[in-house]
């Protein structure tokens, strides 16, 4: 007979430890899951703990975003190590499930594995805060444009990336770490953007190379002088590894990519719903133009041409081109 987990223990140890996350970055901490329905009494030694983390509105963009996701990574490795000192089957699997959103993805009733009707009525969650349950609900009346699916699953991964960036268990061991990858971005966000590039151009056949064409261009809006510093010193990188073949990406560069897609994604998105009240933005059009030209008609070589040339030009500017 396995010993039992002190319930009790847990939901006190949590709503401890959600005392001391910063409200400047998550207006929310919430319980959900097997740890709170029933007052836990179908918790299982293998079951996860479920945390909903919603973004404060004032976080509207990439860089907020993935510092708030970073500060809360320490937290997380902190409060792992304190409910490991229950007895757990877990072979080394993180404890801790952070599902960490936006207000504008509970609105559009969005959830990293598609899950209808999560956001829904019939689910509860504990404010860790304040100690009463909340109810969220989506406004699927907002869901009206025939290419919603596209824009769900990109966010979707956004949305898992952030899941993955926050796992961590309590000896320090990380899902998402720096990782070597064989061409500009990572493939399954080069392979969202291209999703969303074809939006634009009215077809469905962009591969990962024109997905990371559609990356690199949108990074026009940071050269400008008062561009933020964290998202300029991402396009630089981002570029020198379209040139120069670099092999590793940082964890927080991944994220930081994948936030700057959401960003993007949203933009497109507020073109064709009406009533979203967060991360409405306004686009580049320059940038805009830009893309349109680079991308009509391109094929795979030409567009891996586009991205040599983008990247010669980027280092000649800062005097490091040595062919």
């Amino acid at each position: 007979m396995h010993e039992e987990i002190d319930i009790r223990y847990l939901n006190r140890t949590v709503r401890e430890w959600a005392s001391h996350v910063s409200g400047d970055y998550f207006s929310r901490l919430c319980l959900f899951g097997s740890l709170h329905n029933k007052d836990g009494r179908g918790f299982e030694p293998h079951s996860d703990i479920d945390i909903l983390a919603v973004f404060n509105h004032q976080l509207n963009s990439p860089e907020k975003r993935v510092d708030a996701c970073d500060a809360l990574r320490v937290q997380v490795q902190d409060l792992e190590g304190a409910v490991s000192r229950q007895p757990f089957q877990r072979d080394q699997r993180p404890i801790l499930s952070i599902l960490c959103v936006t207000p504008s993805e509970i609105h559009l009733g969005i959830h990293k594995t598609h899950t209808e009707g999560f956001w829904s009525e019939r689910k509860s969650f504990a404010n860790l805060r304040t100690g009463q349950d909340e109810v969220f609900s989506a406004n699927l009346d907002l869901v009206s444009t025939e290419d919603f699916h596209i824009f769900r699953d990109i966010v979707s991964s956004c949305q898992l990336l952030r899941n993955r960036y926050l796992a961590v268990t309590h000896e320090g061991k990380r899902e998402v770490g720096d990782t070597d990858i064989e061409c500009v971005f990572p493939k399954e966000i080069a392979r969202a953007a291209a999703r969303l590039a074809s939006l634009r151009l009215g077809t469905d056949d962009m591969d990962v190379w024109e997905g990371s064409l559609f990356l690199l261009r949108s990074f026009d809006r940071y050269l400008a002088p008062d561009a933020s510093a964290i998202m300029s010193q991402l396009r630089d990188a981002s570029v020198e590894r379209a040139f120069r073949k670099r092999a590793t990406i940082s964890a927080y560069d991944q994220l930081l990519l994948s936030e700057h897609l959401f960003q993007l994604c949203f933009e497109r998105l507020s073109e064709d719903i009406s009533g979203l009240d967060q991360l409405t933005y306004t686009q580049d059009k320059a940038s805009d133009l830009l893309f349109d030209r680079a991308m009509a008609g391109s094929k795979s070589a030409e567009t891996t041409k586009w991205i040599i040339d983008i990247s010669r030009n980027f280092l000649t500017d800062r005097g490091e081109n040595n062919d």
